[in-house]
């Protein structure tokens, strides 16, 4: 029996959890991370947008959650399909109608739950890395991103990149060092994907990819300095 096709709707229907979870969240993210916020009006308002982050580390995907959310916009995270079945974690993913992503299983259900997304007016955001590198380690984009990426440069819809500094993870150190660290969150003007209109091989989904890592590692300086900046 194949999966129904994804609907628009089920990202347009009421939505009772997410407002709730959301608040909890950014307290937390409140109480964890004092973050900066660059270029906020690089994020349209309104319409379909497709974000996409560096991954860092385990506290990133809520922080700029809460940062994309205090632009009164309700974000969706492309996310392991395995933490769903978890048991706080995984109940926050479904409430909040969160998009999975089957690994081993290629990447054409997660591209089109996500462009259903899109089709819904929907914020989402994709990790071009597909997971968090080990110090000094520079990863490759996965190409799923990148297809995604090409779909929804056929949809319309903007790419709009964002880096954030500060958020990786720091061994060793006692809680309270933990507590309200700087950070900073980056947004870049969209990723230009025009040389890859209407392709769909692996070298374009590869290669657009790597344009969308590309233009987050171009905010890293800026977002490091508003760090810096900040911790001085």
């Amino acid at each position: 029996m194949t999966d129904p096709a994804p609907d628009p709707e089920h990202w347009r229907g009421p939505e009772p959890w997410f407002d709730r979870v959301a608040r909890v969240v950014r307290f937390l993210v409140w109480l964890l991370v004092d973050v900066r916020v660059l270029h906020p009006e690089r994020v349209p308002r309104k319409g379909a947008v497709l974000l996409a982050a560096n991954h860092v580390s385990h506290l990133d995907p809520p922080v700029v959650g809460v940062v994309v959310y205090r632009l009164r916009r309700r974000v969706r995270f492309l996310a392991v399909e395995g933490l769903f079945h978890t048991h706080v974690l995984g109940w926050a993913l479904r409430v909040t109608r969160m998009i999975p992503v089957h690994r081993g299983a290629g990447p054409e259900r997660m591209v089109a739950d996500a462009c259903a997304a899109l089709q819904a007016d929907q914020a989402i955001i994709v990790y071009p890395e597909g997971t968090i590198p080990r110090p000094a380690e520079v990863l490759l984009g996965r190409p799923g991103a990148g297809l995604l990426a090409l779909e929804a440069l056929d949809m319309g819809v903007p790419v709009v990149p964002m880096a954030s500094w500060g958020l990786d993870h720091r061994g060793g150190g006692r809680l309270p060092r933990l507590l309200r660290r700087k950070a900073a969150v980056a947004f870049g003007p969209p990723v230009d994907l025009s040389p890859w209109v209407g392709r769909r091989d692996r070298s374009a989904q590869l290669e657009a990819s790597a344009a969308m890592l590309d233009a987050i590692r171009g905010l890293a300086p800026e977002a490091e300095s508003a760090v810096r900046r900040a911790s001085a």
